[in-house]
């Protein structure tokens, strides 16, 4: 008997070259990004970090990614965005 059903198959995110890219460099970026980038880029935004958690825990089995959430998660930004104008 197969693992998996013919008509469903895991997306399996954590084995994409850019989850594990993202996964393993992230928080070196987030330490050098003062000195290396804030000059060019202006300051290092916060809900960046927001942003990359959010996609690097969505689609894993120890958390559910739903579109709810994400439709949340996305006005709260936009509330940001505009608190900040």
């Amino acid at each position: 008997m197969p693992d998996t059903s013919p008509i469903y198959r895991p997306r399996k995110p954590q084995e994409s070259q850019y989850y594990q890219c993202v996964g393993d460099t992230f928080e070196r970026f987030e330490q050098v990004y003062d000195k290396h980038f804030a000059k060019q880029y202006g300051f290092f935004r916060s809900y960046v970090k927001q942003v990359i958690y959010r996609y690097l825990d969505c689609g894993t089995l120890h958390t559910l990614c739903v579109f709810r959430e994400t439709f949340s998660f996305t006005q709260d930004i936009r509330d940001q965005k505009d608190s900040h104008t």
